[in-house]
């Protein structure tokens, strides 16, 4: 338990995996901690990528395949990343994290 540690804060509780009535429980232990890692770890700031217009391009691209083509890339990711759980791990469009890009490439 960590105090405010939970999603959004609103909760203490950091983590709570179960995996006691799956056929595969440490395959399964490993899978849940990659999603959770992937929706609250945090990357270091110093190590999100800047987005300049190549990238911010290829990230308009990636959205646009995926129906977030308002033309306004902030609020298209803003709205892509809603959909994906990603929206805690975005701080406007100049610098992107890059396990949110990872996603968006992947997605």
């Amino acid at each position: 338990m960590t105090e405010g540690g939970g999603y959004g804060g609103g909760s203490d509780v950091l983590v709570d995996l179960r995996v006691d009535d799956h056929a595969d429980p440490i395959g399964e232990l490993a899978r849940l901690y990659g999603l959770h890692d992937l929706y609250f770890g945090a990357t270091p700031i110093e190590e999100w990528l800047a987005v300049g217009p190549e990238l911010a391009a290829e990230i308009a691209g990636h959205l646009a395949r995926q129906g977030f083509a308002s033309g306004d890339l902030g609020a298209d990711l803003d709205a892509w990343a809603g959909t994906a759980n990603l929206e805690e791990l975005l701080a406007g469009t100049e610098r992107i994290d890059p396990v949110v890009l990872a996603e968006l490439r992947r997605s």
